[in-house]
């Protein structure tokens, strides 16, 4: 259902993808005021919550967030508006980006923790489901979306509060500290690498925000080529040929 609600999306117009986007925020907003209560925070109020990543309850499962970025960059590629523009009619003010942007970015912020080690006392459960969310053909949904999300509300956030929330949920504020412990310091080094490359691909210029379908599709195959060799059958990979369909 989902990969049909995508190709449906690209074949329609832009007033139709408006309205699915507009009614996709409202649902977006009826569960953040959900959530706000089981959290804890008053969802009215649009400023930085404090939520460490590491501390409390996560999920990779947002998929209402990344199908309204996913909406919202349809909208754009649609039409010769400005982005802001485009939010405004759907709805979503500079505010409220920030809570557009929260659950993909916990989500992102929850992955570099997992490959920094600070999860590892949970089993392999938990790596396994960080490689099922960059894993070929359902990266496609996940971290590809929740990269989409992040670049959109960097867009969209002022650069102060844009990267006040990174740095809180990445946990590198305090990152130099003398006290810490060589376990603790190397989990941090690890995040703040995390944090470093996530900029690097929010400005990247091989990116949705740039290019379309047969243009990814072109700048994967180069990328795989890159690295070594490979037959036609090999370069048949889920997302290259999706991003080629």
């Amino acid at each position: 259902n989902t990969w049909l609600i995508l190709d449906a999306v690209s074949a329609v117009g832009c007033e139709a993808t408006m309205e699915f986007a507009t009614h996709t925020w409202e649902k977006l907003k009826e569960w953040t005021r959900a959530q706000a209560q089981v959290e804890g925070w008053d969802a009215s109020n649009s400023g930085i919550m404090d939520y460490l990543v590491s501390e409390r309850p996560v999920s990779l499962h947002v998929p209402v967030s990344r199908f309204l970025g996913v909406l919202v960059h349809q909208i754009c590629e649609k039409s010769t508006e400005p982005l802001d523009s485009i939010l405004q009619q759907v709805g979503i003010s500079a505010d409220a980006m920030v809570l557009v942007l929260e659950y993909p970015l916990r989500a992102w912020v929850y992955i570099a923790q997992v490959a920094a080690g600070m999860w590892r006392r949970n089993g392999e459960a938990v790596q396994n489901e960080a490689e099922f969310y960059r894993l070929h053909y359902w990266h496609f949904l996940f971290s590809d979306c929740d990269l989409l999300v992040i670049q959109l509300a960097a867009l969209t956030l002022e650069p102060s509060v844009f990267f006040k929330l990174l740095f809180k949920r990445f946990e590198v504020e305090g990152v130099v500290v003398a006290d810490r412990t060589q376990r603790e310091a190397k989990m941090r080094s690890g995040m703040m690498q995390a944090l470093l490359l996530l900029l690097v691909r929010i400005v990247a210029p091989d990116s949705k925000l740039q290019l379309n379908a047969r243009g990814m599709a072109r700048y994967n195959a180069l990328q795989t080529l890159a690295c070594e060799p490979r037959t036609h059958s090999q370069l048949m990979d889920p997302r290259l040929e999706r991003n080629a369909a």
